[in-house]
């Protein structure tokens, strides 16, 4: 069973809309049954042909446990053993279904359409709201057939161009497995190098679970065509155990070819890590600006034993955060200008606190910002993010639900790192600041030095990209101006009163994070359930006004 044919093709919408309509026949598109006897419980899914690479596709998806079955027709929906029985329709990110229109047959007494379906000389037609993916109908009885399905969908007001970088796709069969990409990192590389790099796991799970490799692609022209996916690091398995390597962060020196990669590696979960058993940090190193690599050891030992003499006692755990390791703009304390990144970490009590790290040698030795006894979020922490202010102090970026927590380390003398934390704040959509409804989920914090369009004035705009929601859905970034001393002055300061958000992502999408690109655009890479399967590493390029609605442009 392949392809899909097309009634009208590409039209336009009154709008001036691209739309497309799309007719689904039982003899056409690629089926395959995987229900609750597979190795991940999901339903039944009807794809149109080549869907990983097409910009626009159609999925129509069963929940757990029901069927899809094609004739040479139509489409036979089965409740099979599943609890629910829902079918919806998904099409690409960018897009959204216009109207739905079908013939049904069957145990129609026992079908449910969406309540804005209309049904006339045995038609039903339901004129959609422009949702990328939106309920067909529930099957509460015996099969319903479908016949004359025609779906249309439209390019949407918000679209932008977007390149499927890591494609985790609807199935695979369970002789393959089914393997998801996640957790994106991205980089641009003194020689023109832009590299995304996400964990590829077997285990479907997080480190500790089972094998995990990380992959990479690369982009020579800011993000317009990428090279092969590649294997940066592989886990393995044998007799002994597993063994894997996941939640990549990495960073580019600015004066050479040289990246640093930091990740997890091991065979223990962090929830499940103790001192004795904990998972490594991962030190990987390219010296041609991301085609080869090296890996330079666990590094997780050397960083417990400066914890060791904390007055809380020795770690439980602790992990670097996944995306970007900052490397400063001004600071230039050794060969190199400051790295900084930032950990998770489970104290002896149980307590979960944030630290920064920092480095001077590009990665080869590190120390604590502030010490062993001053973490940067106190309490309450989960994955972190960090970032450089425009005056110099670092500033510390926390996941937590419904938005951030925020930090900010000031210097009384740079060079040595001496300083202090100040008194860590929350941003939520309570205070105006950075809301993500119904979800926590980690997501990149950017600076960026800018000028306002209105009058050239020079300024810096703050941005901070997570899932707006409910829930892990529609990642945006929202940004901020930062004038002067008013606006970050303190977290309390910084973390309210932002300006604005701008929506990227209109579907189930989750962690993201944010590079700058040679071509002065911003790198966007985040997790989207594209194909209706968590996640598929998806890559946008975006300008500083688009993101800002046109009141900031970038400046070198």
């Amino acid at each position: 069973m392949k392809g899909l044919w097309i009634l009208l093709g590409v039209m336009l919408t009154a709008g001036g809309v691209m739309a497309e309509r799309i007719a689904v026949n039982g003899a056409t598109g690629s089926l395959t049954a995987w229900n609750s006897a597979g190795p991940v419980e999901c339903g039944t899914y009807w794809t149109t042909p080549g869907y990983e690479e097409a910009e626009v596709f159609l999925i129509i998806a069963s929940s757990a446990g029901n069927t899809i079955e094609a004739d040479g027709e139509g489409l036979r929906l089965g409740r099979g053993d599943g609890e629910k029985c829902d079918y919806t329709l998904m099409t690409a990110s960018g897009y959204g279904i216009r109207s739905v229109s079908f013939v049904a047959s069957g145990d129609v007494a026992g079908l449910r359409v969406d309540e804005r379906t209309a049904v006339a000389d045995g038609i039903y037609s339901l004129e959609g709201a422009g949702e990328q993916s939106a309920r067909l109908l529930s099957v509460a009885g015996g099969e319903v057939r479908l016949t004359e399905l025609v779906v249309e969908v439209e390019r949407s007001a918000t679209y932008h161009d977007y390149t499927n970088l890591f494609v985790t796709p609807v199935y695979q069969s369970v002789e393959t497995g089914w393997v998801p990409y996640r957790i994106p990192a991205l980089a641009q590389a003194k020689n023109g190098n832009l590299i995304a790099v996400a964990d590829y796991r077997y285990s479907t799970g997080d480190i500790g679970t089972g094998v995990l490799d990380l992959r990479y692609r690369i982009s020579k022209d800011c993000g317009q065509t990428w090279g092969e996916v590649r294997t940066l690091i592989a886990g393995h398995s044998d007799e002994d155990g597993y063994w894997g390597y996941g939640d990549p962060a990495i960073v580019a020196d600015r004066e050479s070819d040289r990246v640093l990669l930091l990740c997890c590696e091991g065979d223990v979960t962090y929830q499940g890590g103790t001192r004795e058993h904990h998972q490594g940090i991962s030190r990987i190193y390219s010296d041609d600006g991301g085609e080869t690599w090296s890996y330079d050891g666990d590094i997780g030992d050397g960083i417990y034993e400066m914890f060791d003499a904390s007055t809380t006692g020795s770690p439980a755990a602790m992990f670097v955060g996944s995306g970007r390791v900052f490397q400063s703009a001004t600071l230039k304390a050794g060969d190199y200008y400051r790295l900084y990144c930032a950990v998770l970490y489970k104290d002896a009590g149980n307590v979960y606190k944030n630290y920064v790290l920092y480095s001077d040698d590009f990665g080869a030795t590190w120390g604590v910002l502030g010490g062993v006894d001053a973490p940067g979020i106190t309490s309450g922490a989960d994955e972190p993010k960090v970032e450089e202010l425009p005056d110099g102090s670092v500033l510390l970026s926390s996941r937590i639900g419904g938005g951030r927590y925020y930090n900010i380390y000031r210097f009384s003398d740079a060079v040595t790192a001496a300083g202090s934390w100040g008194e860590q704040a929350r941003s939520t959509a309570e205070n105006g600041g950075v809301a993500a409804a119904g979800n926590s989920t980690n997501g990149e914090v950017m600076i960026v030095a800018a000028e306002r369009t209105k009058d050239g004035a020079a300024t810096h705009v703050a941005l901070q990209s997570v899932p707006i929601g409910p829930g892990r859905a529609n990642v945006g970034i929202y940004y901020k101006e930062l004038g002067g001393e008013e606006d970050y002055g303190s977290a309390a300061a910084f973390a309210c009163d932002w300006d604005g958000r701008y929506q990227v992502s209109y579907t189930g999408s989750a962690y993201s994070t944010l590079a700058r690109q040679q071509d002065g655009r911003l790198g966007f890479l985040l997790e989207e359930a594209t194909f209706g399967t968590s996640y598929t590493i998806v890559y946008y390029s975006l300008s500083l006004e688009e993101i800002t609605g046109g009141l900031f442009r970038l400046v070198e």
